[in-house]
């Protein structure tokens, strides 16, 4: 008897739960990152835990982008002439 080790794939929705994110917000992150599955089960696509970490540091960078820019807006708007 072999032992075989069967991987962990998770499909979109069970890695918007495990990172804790909407679905849409994986969904993008797959769209727009490229991200590929390792495969499809029935009709769904299925995704290793290297696509779950791209995910998560996809997720990280857009938070972080988005917080900048919002600090930025708030900075330039103290500093405007007509800030009361």
């Amino acid at each position: 008897m072999t032992n075989t080790i069967v991987p962990a794939l998770l499909t979109t929705g069970a890695i918007a739960d495990l990172v804790g994110e909407p679905i849409h917000r994986v969904e993008y992150v797959l769209r727009t990152r490229n991200i590929r599955p390792v495969g499809i089960a029935g009709r769904l696509r299925v995704y290793d835990t290297d696509a779950v970490d791209q995910i998560e540091d996809a997720l990280r960078d857009i938070d972080e982008a988005r917080d900048q820019r919002e600090a930025r807006r708030v900075y330039r708007a103290a500093r405007s002439p007509d800030a009361v």
